[in-house]
């Protein structure tokens, strides 16, 4: 364990990271601190290579507005667009591609659980390209169909912007061509989510996982430097051992993406104590990891031997491998290997609740 009085990691660990071109982020939602880590990671990890990318787990919709707003296409956030989770790495991601170099980039790849995240989308898209009023057409086409008419209405356009773009005045070889083609692909598959979530939910949070992997791979494929992937703590895990019974983004990226594979690396960062809330309690609670676990439990060990400073703990020991640990993970609490689980925590002392 490498013990630190600050939210900077040493350098040890940075070279350690900067040798995998994929880094699978675990989460407690609604926490600043993790939000802020991610986005100083990703600018870190850019000054050692070429480009870096951060996928979160934000609705696809809104993918190529924070990506513009990024690289300071767009100056504000436009009206009706909002999500807490990317805005503190949105920030850092800004402040760095201010300068000469502009190659660090947000992409959102979960898929659109509510139906206002593509349509507030689709119609800032169109005020984006405000000469071309084919694109108000199509939004108020979608603004007023019935559920029916709504999906066949993606199959129409998809066939458009895949096969005649030049239809809706777009062209074909365009970044926001591609970008616009495939919001509406990730929202065909995305109405479907939506409709069996509280009816058939395995069946929408595993079809809802499919769609994270392919845009993981279709963002990795295309990246020469490191892709961080940022996602609630279930996601990031090298095997199931909390959550549903379902293959999760970090178990596919380690054992089965060909171009992931062996250069992944799943690490979870941990608030000692703070405040959270998750989407099953109403209201926020206090929690205590050191105060509230058993006296055998990982994470109290490790508060009470850093004092509640700040470190990093690699889990490659035979010993996180080989025997089963007490964890507690504020909501769950498990005794497995957890070596198998995750490669590594980021331990910080306090976490603060900022919402979804």
């Amino acid at each position: 364990m490498i013990i630190f009085n600050s939210p900077v990691l040493p350098n040890i660990v940075y070279e350690s990271l900067s040798q995998y071109k994929v880094i699978v982020l675990g989460e407690f939602h609604t926490i600043l601190e993790e939000r802020e880590f991610v986005g100083s990671l990703a600018v870190r990890l850019n000054e050692k290579k070429e480009y870096t990318e951060v996928c979160a787990e934000c609705p696809d919709a809104y993918s190529w507005i924070f990506q513009k707003l990024s690289t300071g296409e767009l100056e504000n956030l436009p009206e009706g667009i909002s999500y807490k989770k990317v805005m503190p790495i949105l920030n850092s991601l800004k402040k760095f591609n201010s300068g000469d170099n502009k190659s660090a980039k947000p992409n959102c790849i979960d898929a659109n659980l509510q139906p206002h995240f593509f349509l507030n989308s689709l119609k800032t898209f169109a005020e984006y390209f405000s000469d071309s009023a084919d694109l108000f057409f199509i939004y108020d086409s979608f603004l007023n169909s019935s559920p029916l008419t709504y999906k066949e209405n993606l199959i129409y356009y998809i066939d458009i912007l895949a096969n005649s773009p030049s239809n809706l005045g777009l062209s074909a070889s365009n970044a926001n061509t591609i970008q616009l083609l495939r919001m509406f692909q990730n929202e065909l598959i995305s109405v479907d989510i939506r409709t069996k979530w509280n009816t058939d939910y395995l069946w929408s949070i595993n079809k809802r996982e499919t769609l994270i992997k392919s845009s993981a791979e279709y963002f990795i494929s295309r990246n020469e430097g490191t892709t961080i992937f940022y996602f609630g703590l279930n996601h990031a895990q090298k095997k199931r051992f909390m959550g549903s019974k379902i293959e999760w983004l970090g178990e596919y990226l380690h054992n089965q993406s060909v171009t992931a594979s062996g250069k992944t690396i799943s690490i979870v960062g941990v608030p000692l104590k703070g405040e959270i809330t998750n989407g099953n309690v109403q209201g926020t609670i206090h929690f205590n990891l050191v105060q509230q676990s058993k006296s055998n439990d990982l994470f109290r060990l490790v508060g009470e031997q850093t004092n509640y400073n700040y470190s990093w703990l690699f889990l490659t020991d035979n010993l996180f491998l080989e025997n089963n640990i007490r964890t507690k993970y504020i909501y769950n609490e498990i005794s497995v290997p957890i070596g198998e689980q995750y490669d590594a925590f980021f331990i910080f002392p306090v976490g603060t609740y900022v919402g979804w």
